[in-house]
């Protein structure tokens, strides 16, 4: 159920996979993620470490790439008004974007 989605990744020195839930957000050009956690949490560095992975999103597996990490306030418009609303009542400062191959 949307926003709801299960990301794959692959761990940055065990080479694992991981599957992750997470809240995504469709873009005009991939989907946008908050890191509720801070930057630091594991599937993020793993995206980033890898350049990318892939995403099941409404039951349809997408693949990731052009991940890259950035402040909230520079992104906040790409979130809907709803999210944007409880997003800045926790102070979110980090976010995660990432576009579909």
């Amino acid at each position: 159920m949307p926003p709801l989605a299960i990301m794959n990744h692959t761990g940055r020195s065990s080479g694992r996979s991981y599957k992750t839930p997470v809240l995504a957000f469709p873009t005009e050009t991939g989907f946008m993620f908050a890191l509720t956690y801070g930057r630091c949490v594991d599937w993020a560095r793993n995206l980033v470490a890898s350049g990318g992975g892939s995403l099941k999103y409404k039951g349809e597996e997408t693949q990731l790439c052009g991940v890259r990490l950035g402040k909230y306030a520079d992104m906040r418009g790409m979130f809907p008004l709803w999210i944007r609303l409880s997003l800045w009542f926790i102070s979110l400062e980090d976010c995660l974007l990432a576009e579909t191959c």
